[in-house]
């Protein structure tokens, strides 16, 4: 049986910005309610501070994973996992990347998004967001004294993916890298992903990898898909992502519904969220 449900956000939960579908939140809530020992996790590129935001949405507790696995909060709010990069590292793999009107690049620490000046492109971005990315003009002389968690670039696909091949022949045996949105580069330490803080969660909830589902789009969400038998992908994502997980879907609710047809999620009393 199924006891947690994982669910990426972009592209996934979220419909379009960050909205979710109405359909998609009554299927969480709804088989929440009737599955006493089913728990939830949200695991997503987005900081801890906007998955609470989606959580408060959903009027749910539940497990985040932020950052793509740099950050795990249980759902008593126990911080499980915290990873960051060396911060000479951090400060090389910024002063390598290219800093052109072709793209926006930013760090994040565990709460925040900072970059370096004003644009189009910002505005953009910060439209998509809980909390808006922070400018300062000095942020390659702060590094150092930063615990930088991930690195992203903004830009089109094709230039991010051009970008993505120079940084992994750089850096291949120090940092990771994954293209978390058509738009979106993200650069991380080596060995940090979803998958392998989902593996984290789930060995403290002493939880096996076949009582999981999980659910995305991207990238990003391959290392989940390998974890379980029961990994989900949504129809719109690129076909070399569909290929690595077991169905594919057009929503989170289809999603609950498939599980509730292979009968791995009961129908047990209701509980108090």
């Amino acid at each position: 049986m199924i006891k947690l449900i994982v669910s990426d956000l972009d592209g996934t939960l979220f419909s379009s910005g960050i909205t979710i579908d109405n359909r998609d939140k009554r299927a969480i809530q709804t088989v929440l309610l009737k599955n006493k020992d089913l728990q939830f996790s949200v695991a997503s590129g987005r900081m801890d501070v906007e998955i609470k935001e989606v959580l408060a949405e959903l009027g749910v507790n539940g497990h985040r994973i932020s950052q793509n696995g740099a950050f795990v909060y249980m759902d008593n709010e126990e911080r499980l996992v915290a990873n960051v990069f060396p911060s000479s590292l951090a400060l090389e793999v910024y002063t390598y990347l290219p800093k052109d009107e072709n793209s926006l690049i930013t760090v994040f620490v565990e709460d925040k998004g900072i970059t370096h000046h004003h644009s189009n492109h910002m505005n953009k971005i910060n439209e998509q967001l809980f909390f808006p990315l922070t400018v300062d003009s000095n942020i390659k002389k702060r590094i150092l004294d930063l615990h930088i968690s991930k690195i992203t670039v903004g830009g089109a696909t094709g230039y991010l993916k051009d970008l993505e091949q120079k940084v992994r022949g750089q850096y291949r045996d120090k940092v990771d890298t994954f293209i978390s949105d058509p738009h979106c580069l993200d650069i991380m330490p080596k060995n940090i992903s979803k998958g392998t803080s989902l593996q984290q969660l789930i060995e403290n909830l002493h939880i096996e990898p076949n009582e999981i589902a999980c659910i995305g789009d991207s990238y990003n969400d391959i290392s989940m898909f390998a974890l379980t038998p029961y990994s989900y992908c949504m129809s719109h994502a690129e076909e070399r992502v569909q290929n690595h997980a077991t169905y594919v879907v057009r929503s989170v609710a289809d999603m609950v519904d498939h599980l509730i047809q292979k009968k791995v999620i009961g129908n047990e009393e209701s509980r108090n969220l």
